[in-house]
């Protein structure tokens, strides 16, 4: 029976990996990149949070109009930090990245707002929703 011959290791044969200089060099560039990119993509889902959040506040608004509207009773929300608080069904709504000043929301029994507009902020930005 006939031996297997084994193959002679050429030049060819014997570079089929990377050395570990190329992977540290690999490594390396990914790290940086991420470095670089990671930091405005967090920046970036932070905002889309907060733009959520806004949105949240703008839903609830209508939604405690409605609310008065339907059932022909007046309704009150109190703002204070980062909490509404809805008087009449003692429940706390609370956000993370919108905050209020110490302020109450009066809904008649149609729906609309007694005050013309409510003031919250994003961050260091102050904005405020129309209630009209």
């Amino acid at each position: 029976m006939p031996r297997p011959s084994k193959k002679k290791l050429t030049k060819e044969s014997s570079q089929l990996g990377f050395t570990m200089i190329e992977l540290l060099v690999v490594l390396i560039i990914v790290s940086l990149t991420a470095s670089l990119v990671g930091p405005s993509m967090f920046h970036r889902y932070e905002k889309i949070k907060a733009r959520d959040e806004e949105q949240r506040l703008f839903l609830l608004l209508d939604a405690v109009g409605m609310q008065a509207f339907l059932s022909q009773t007046a309704r009150t929300i109190d703002c204070r930090e980062n909490q509404i608080s809805l008087v009449e069904q003692k429940e706390t709504v609370d956000f993370t990245y919108l905050t209020f000043p110490a302020t109450s929301v009066y809904f008649n029994a149609n729906g609309f707002a007694e005050s013309p507009a409510l003031a919250y902020r994003i961050g260091e930005e102050e904005k405020s929703v129309s209630l009209e």
